[in-house]
Protein backbone atom coordinates (compact mmCIF):
# COMPACT_ATOMS: atom_id res chain seq x y z
CA UNK A 1 0.00 0.00 0.00
CA UNK A 2 0.77 3.27 -1.36
CA UNK A 3 1.23 5.88 1.37
CA UNK A 4 -1.44 7.83 -0.24
CA UNK A 5 -3.75 5.11 -0.01
CA UNK A 6 -3.94 5.20 3.47
CA UNK A 7 -6.84 8.31 3.51
CA UNK A 8 -9.14 5.33 2.24
CA UNK A 9 -8.46 2.58 5.15
CA UNK A 10 -11.56 2.23 7.21
CA UNK A 11 -10.12 -0.51 9.50
CA UNK A 12 -7.62 0.43 12.49
CA UNK A 13 -4.39 -1.48 12.22
CA UNK A 14 -2.09 -2.71 15.60
CA UNK A 15 0.56 -3.95 13.52
CA UNK A 16 2.48 -1.92 11.02
CA UNK A 17 5.64 -3.55 8.93
CA UNK A 18 6.67 -1.20 6.51
CA UNK A 19 8.60 -1.46 3.57
CA UNK A 20 7.95 2.05 2.33
CA UNK A 21 11.25 4.15 1.07
CA UNK A 22 12.43 6.74 3.71
CA UNK A 23 11.15 9.43 0.99
CA UNK A 24 7.61 8.21 1.06
CA UNK A 25 7.47 9.21 4.93
CA UNK A 26 6.48 12.94 4.75
CA UNK A 27 4.09 14.40 7.40
CA UNK A 28 0.89 13.82 4.92
CA UNK A 29 1.52 10.14 5.31
CA UNK A 30 2.26 9.81 9.05
CA UNK A 31 -1.29 12.21 9.85
CA UNK A 32 -3.01 9.50 7.42
CA UNK A 33 -0.76 6.62 9.28
CA UNK A 34 -1.76 8.22 12.78
CA UNK A 35 -5.61 7.85 11.95
CA UNK A 36 -5.33 3.88 10.81
CA UNK A 37 -3.61 2.72 14.21
CA UNK A 38 -5.27 1.03 17.06
CA UNK A 39 -5.11 1.66 20.46
CA UNK A 40 -1.71 -0.11 21.00
CA UNK A 41 0.32 -0.17 17.07
CA UNK A 42 3.33 -1.57 16.88
CA UNK A 43 5.44 -0.73 13.75
CA UNK A 44 8.21 -2.31 12.23
CA UNK A 45 10.56 -0.34 9.81
CA UNK A 46 12.72 -2.69 7.58
CA UNK A 47 14.65 0.72 6.81
CA UNK A 48 17.72 0.98 9.30
CA UNK A 49 20.51 3.90 9.21
CA UNK A 50 21.11 7.46 9.70
CA UNK A 51 18.51 9.33 7.43
CA UNK A 52 16.82 5.84 6.53
CA UNK A 53 14.63 5.07 9.60
CA UNK A 54 12.28 8.23 9.39
CA UNK A 55 8.56 6.03 10.12
CA UNK A 56 10.55 4.37 13.38
CA UNK A 57 11.65 8.09 14.33
CA UNK A 58 8.34 9.05 13.85
CA UNK A 59 6.53 6.59 15.53
CA UNK A 60 9.18 6.70 18.54
CA UNK A 61 9.07 10.61 18.64
CA UNK A 62 4.88 9.54 18.90
CA UNK A 63 5.22 7.06 22.17
CA UNK A 64 4.40 4.11 19.44
CA UNK A 65 6.14 0.89 20.22
CA UNK A 66 8.94 0.62 17.06
CA UNK A 67 11.40 -1.14 15.89
CA UNK A 68 13.68 -0.67 12.65
CA UNK A 69 14.99 -2.88 10.35
CA UNK A 70 18.45 -4.11 12.26
CA UNK A 71 17.08 -6.88 13.67
CA UNK A 72 15.93 -8.51 10.56
CA UNK A 73 19.09 -7.48 9.14
CA UNK A 74 21.11 -9.44 11.86
CA UNK A 75 19.04 -11.90 11.57
CA UNK A 76 18.77 -12.79 7.52
CA UNK A 77 22.50 -11.85 8.03
CA UNK A 78 23.10 -14.65 10.20
CA UNK A 79 21.46 -16.91 8.53
CA UNK A 80 23.12 -16.55 4.96
CA UNK A 81 26.53 -16.70 6.88
CA UNK A 82 25.44 -20.42 7.85
CA UNK A 83 24.27 -21.13 4.69
CA UNK A 84 27.76 -19.91 2.83
CA UNK A 85 29.99 -20.84 5.77
CA UNK A 86 28.47 -23.79 6.92
CA UNK A 87 29.37 -22.37 10.47
CA UNK A 88 27.65 -20.81 13.20
CA UNK A 89 27.40 -17.26 12.44
CA UNK A 90 28.87 -15.02 15.23
CA UNK A 91 25.80 -13.27 16.71
CA UNK A 92 26.97 -11.71 19.38
CA UNK A 93 29.57 -10.09 17.53
CA UNK A 94 27.09 -9.07 14.65
CA UNK A 95 24.17 -7.76 17.32
CA UNK A 96 27.33 -5.31 18.75
CA UNK A 97 27.92 -4.59 15.44
CA UNK A 98 24.63 -3.09 14.68
CA UNK A 99 23.90 -1.15 18.17
CA UNK A 100 21.48 -3.50 19.22
CA UNK A 101 23.55 -4.62 22.38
Amino acid sequence: MEPDDLGQRRETWDVVFSTWPPDAVRPHATRRLAKVLGRNPVVLDVNYGPGRDRLYQWARGSGISAQDGRGLLLHQGALSFRMWTGRKAPVDVMRAALGLG
